[in-house]
């Protein structure tokens, strides 16, 4: 449970999984290892068993526990905003599942969906609704249990390194990795933002990810906290993003103590083990939970099939059973007071035939509304996302069942292609968009081809 004293953190990815294991100590919380399953050629997510067993001789040969928090990536992760007014808390979480079923179309069976912050009860202000799809979630939940660990939250790993190392009640906590730049962003002490940016970055030069930091950040302000992964040197990093105007503070403040020495006995880097490390303070309870998608507070409970129905039914049954009751206990009651229950129960047939129709109604209504393709509101999402100027245009779009996809076009500008990258990233309709190319073509119009790589899951 929540605040043993050892945890560990596993901060997933596409190719690996950090782990870091800390113990609570009196001096505070201390990291006792860190450690990374880089998998194998053939071993993916696509085949979550082999994840499963992979983890489950990585867990053993390190002799880590098995039971902690797990962290997902921010390219699995679709987050946003919406306005709400104020209301109490009951309420607040009914209006927060109707915005999380519009704005992703998979709906409650193809999303799993929390929020990640709120206004205090009874004030309005704005909420960050945090979603991830079924099929990912029961990915990872089914390589936990092939390799014996007991996830006691499944969270994002960023999320949990901005509150827990984070740079003051309102900043910004950047993570530039190799193949892009994740933000998380914090309002007043609590998650306001989450987003990524897919722009490979291996073997680039500081002024690259600077402009890509940039580029993640967007209209976001704050203080920043850096946390560097690609490789390149740290003060050359900050010196490059300080020419954009980024002020990057010195190094950030690592999520326990014990953790510089643990990563150098590791050979990982800090950024690379810090998310980790701030996943297991979590399990702890050393550090608050951004979101829980294992115990959800928008979670709906099952709701019984033609309930209303069942409601006038349970209602006619004890009007039965006390007229029962009545006739046996009472063996003087006249025929006509009988005669009068009978008549009260048909006066009431009808309310339950009318209630029978609506739900039949609802029923009915709700097929047509599940049962719409999705590829439809793909391609809207596409068509929003590529400006109207003339000046990008598609030229070609692969789309499996699976609603993974390629999209090719061409530009007349490199910058454009950026831009709309951001913009299908800001969407919320797609996850794990990226880059595959954008080069030159022959043509004499000085035109770049491109293709960007996605995965649609709603739409906003």
């Amino acid at each position: 449970m929540m605040g043993a004293g050892r945890s560990v953190g596993l901060a997933l990815g596409e190719r690996r999984i950090t782990a870091a294991e800390v113990r609570r100590t009196r001096a505070g919380v201390t990291v006792e290892s860190l450690a990374e399953l880089v998998f194998p050629d053939d071993v993916s997510w696509d085949e979550p068993a082999s994840v499963g067993r992979c983890l489950a001789v990585f867990l053993a040969e390190h002799r880590l526990p098995r039971a902690g928090v797990v962290g997902l990536p921010t390219r699995w992760l679709m987050a946003l905003e919406h306005d709400v007014p104020s209301v109490d808390a009951q309420s607040l979480v009914g209006i927060l599942r109707l915005k999380a079923e519009q704005a992703f179309s998979l709906g409650a069976d193809g999303m799993a969906c929390d929020c990640a912050s709120a206004p205090p009860e009874g004030e309005a202000g704005s909420a960050l609704l945090v979603a991830t799809t079924q099929s990912r979630l029961a990915a990872v939940a089914e390589a936990m249990q092939v390799a014996r660990f007991k996830p006691k939250a499944v969270t994002s790993s960023l999320a949990a390194l901005a509150l827990a190392a984070p740079a003051g009640g309102d900043g910004l906590t950047v993570l530039a990795a190799p193949d892009g730049v994740e933000v998380v962003g914090l309002r007043q002490g609590r998650v306001a933002s989450i987003r990524r940016v897919a722009v490979p970055l291996g073997g680039g030069e500081a002024t690259a990810v600077a402009t890509a930091v940039r580029l993640a950040i967007g209209p976001l302000s704050g203080k920043v906290d850096l946390w560097n992964d690609t490789g390149l040197g740290d003060d050359a990093v900050r010196e490059a993003c300080g020419d954009l105007g980024i002020w990057a503070g010195p190094e950030p403040a690592l999520p326990a103590a014990g953790m510089a020495e643990a990563a150098s006995a590791a050979q990982l880097s800090p950024a690379r083990t810090a998310p980790a490390a701030a996943l297991a303070t979590v399990g702890l309870g050393a550090r608050p939970l951004p979101f829980d998608f294992l115990h959800s507070r928008l979670a709906v409970r099952a709701v019984r099939p033609y309930g209303r129905w069942a409601a006038w039914a349970a209602f006619v049954l004890v009007a039965l059973l006390v007229a029962a009751g009545a006739t046996i206990a009472d063996r003087s009651a006249t025929k006509g007071e009988i005669a009068a229950m009978k008549a009260q129960l048909r006066e009431m047939a009808p309310s339950v035939a009318s209630a029978q129709s609506v739900v039949d109604s609802v029923t009915l209504a709700r097929g047509w509304y599940d049962r719409r393709p999705p590829v439809l509101d793909c391609l809207a999402a596409l068509t929003r996302a590529i400006p109207e100027d003339g000046r990008i245009w598609a030229t070609s779009l692969a789309l499996r069942e699976d609603m993974h996809g390629v999209l090719s076009g061409k530009a007349t500008d490199k910058q454009l292609v950026l831009a709309l990258l951001d913009s299908l990233q800001r969407s919320g309709a797609f996850a794990d968009v990226r880059l595959l190319y954008v080069r030159e073509t022959r043509g004499a119009a000085g035109e770049d081809a491109f293709a960007v790589a996605f995965a649609h899951a709603g739409t906003e």
